[in-house]
């Protein structure tokens, strides 16, 4: 009797362990809300604070509302009923924006990740005036040469200036920041995808999911098919979950098999500072061929 009550407390304690890991594996986090952010950006500066590497997370879709008092905003312009109305928003929009540009770039330079946290959906940007769009961070989705810059103590002084990363796309210069940056090599091709502000860059560790929306606009414009092929699955995806890798799309039939690439990529860049220049490249240009063909089939959803 003893021993059957042992064995029942056992199991039970085993299948509560089993369900917390399950329920981890599950949590997505919250996207930060500009008051949640401001304090960290709002001393500027450039400085490479350390931040923990991740994976951009992926969540079901997400409503118009962005973050802070612009998103407040937008969903003031978005539900408004008439022209009229919305030419009267304009104004405060404008100056919302500008007031989050300033503490946006900020952020880039304190805390990268958190800055990709707060980058306005593509669905909805495409819902805003162009007076509001401009003063919203670039999305960056490029290939172009990544290098580490070092420089030697001027004459007559000891302090050595702090290292940092510069980007070259189109011979536009960027200071980028991000936690994946990890290469002592300067690196043409290199596949960038992320957010600027100006000349400050911050960059995603891994390709990010794209939303919906621009999937949608990616199909009607020809440069994805109306019906992809999932390389893990062989299936075809009539409703892809797609990667961006610097401007090249890779499409998949789950999301469970776009996490696995992310993964796959992460790992790939962990390991390329003790390898050559050749390897770095190809770490850039990882095809989704790479990864396991034994992940599980299943119906997907997209991260918006």
């Amino acid at each position: 009797m003893k021993l059957s009550r042992v064995i029942v407390i056992s199991l039970f304690m085993v299948t509560a362990v089993l369900l917390g890991l399950r329920t981890q594996k599950r949590a997505v986090p919250v996207p930060r809300s500009e008051a949640q952010t401001s304090k960290a950006g709002s001393e500027p500066g450039i400085s490479n604070h350390a931040v923990t590497t991740s994976v951009p997370q992926l969540s079901t879709r997400q409503p118009v509302r962005g973050p802070g008092r612009l998103g407040e905003w937008m969903e003031k312009y978005v539900n408004a009923t008439s022209a009229d109305e919305r030419a009267k928003l304009l104004g405060e929009g404008e100056s919302v924006a500008r007031a989050r540009r300033l503490v946006l770039k900020n952020l880039i330079q304190q805390d990268p990740e958190a800055a990709l946290q707060m980058a306005i959906p593509y669905g909805v940007r495409k819902q805003l005036p162009v007076s509001i769009k401009a003063l919203l961070e670039e999305p960056i989705s490029a290939r172009g040469k990544i290098s580490l810059i070092e420089s030697s103590p001027a004459p007559g002084e000891e302090e050595v200036p702090e290292a940092w990363y510069k980007a070259e796309i189109d011979h536009k210069v960027f200071h980028v920041y991000g936690s994946g940056l990890k290469t002592r090599r300067s690196i043409n091709g290199f596949a960038l995808m992320g957010i600027a502000v100006d000349d400050v860059m911050a960059l995603y560790s891994a390709p990010p999911i794209l939303d919906d929306a621009q999937v949608a606009d990616l199909v009607q414009q020809g440069r994805l098919p109306m019906e992809s092929i999932c390389s893990v699955s062989g299936q075809a995806a009539s409703n892809p979950t797609v990667v961006d890798i610097g401007g090249t799309y890779k499409p998949f039939c789950t999301v469970s098999h776009a996490q696995a690439f992310q993964q796959e990529y992460v790992a790939a860049s962990a390991i390329s500072e003790a390898t050559s220049a050749a390897t770095l490249n190809a770490v850039s240009a990882l095809s989704s061929t790479d990864l396991p063909t034994t992940c599980a089939i299943e119906s997907g959803f997209h991260h918006t």
